[in-house]
This record gives C-alpha cells, sequence and structure tokens, in this order.
C-alpha cells in the first residue's frame, strides 16, 4: 500500500520556505533594532589587565630616567621615561647639509621664476601670400 505525500511536500514548500524567510527578516529586525537601541555597553566590575606594552621611540639611545614605576596607570601620550639620544657627528652634519639644502630651495620658490614667451613678428612672410592665395582656391 502506498501513501501519496505529494501534498503533504508541497504545502510544506510553499509555507515552510516562506516561514524560514520570515523569521530570517524577523531574526534580523531583532538584531538591528538591539545593536541601533543603544551604542555604549556597560560593564560592572570588570578588570582589564596588560603584562607587555609595546613602547617605541623617535631615535635611538639610551635610557637615562624612568618616570613612571611598575604597575603605575598612565595615560596615552603621557612620557614613561627620558632617553639620551645619541647621534653621531656624521648624523648631524648631514641633517645641518639638510637643513641649508631646504632653506636654499624656499629662497628659490619664493623668487619665482621667469618665464620668456617669443612673440611673433607682424611682418608676414615671403612665401605666406602664394599659400593664402592657394589655400583661397
Amino acid at each position: 500500500m502506498e501513501i501519496d505525500i505529494t501534498e503533504k511536500v508541497k504545502r510544506w514548500l510553499r509555507f515552510g520556505l516562506a516561514g524560514v524567510l520570515i523569521l530570517a527578516c524577523l531574526s534580523a529586525a531583532i538584531a538591528w533594532g538591539l545593536e541601533a537601541r543603544g551604542r555604549s555597553m556597560n560593564l560592572y566590575d570588570a578588570k582589564v589587565s596588560c603584562n607587555m606594552v609595546g613602547a617605541r621611540v623617535l631615535a635611538p639611545g639610551k635610557i637615562q630616567e624612568m618616570l613612571v614605576k611598575d604597575g603605575e596607570h598612565v595615560e596615552a601620550g603621557q612620557p614613561i621615561a627620558r632617553v639620551e639620544v645619541s647621534v653621531t657627528e656624521e648624523q648631524l652634519h648631514e641633517m645641518q647639509q639638510t637643513v641649508e639644502l631646504a632653506r636654499e630651495n624656499l629662497a628659490q620658490v619664493m623668487k619665482g621664476q621667469t618665464v620668456t614667451i617669443p612673440v611673433p613678428s607682424a611682418a608676414p612672410a615671403a612665401g605666406a601670400g602664394a599659400e593664402a592665395a592657394l589655400a583661397r582656391a
């Protein structure tokens, strides 16, 4: 004995697919509503800890003095150490040359640039009349 389930399958396909789409849209709307409702998060009894923080310096050198102690609270941009910069005489000489070159370039730019444009003479060339007559013809 065979049981025909074609009508049940058609009904499930017709209403099941629509139901899944409606459920997905409803879930997305709820998630969006919860996200749009508040842009902040409140944390209570939270603890943020870190063992190591990367630091970078603008020039190489040796640390002279530490300005903060281990475990002390620091803000972004707050100096944490004094560094003795080690610049060689050669590097200092190169920097001075760069400054002088920049000053020369600035003076040249401030002075401006002169451009000479040739102006054609008003007298026509000897063969220009014949060429004009040919062009008119």
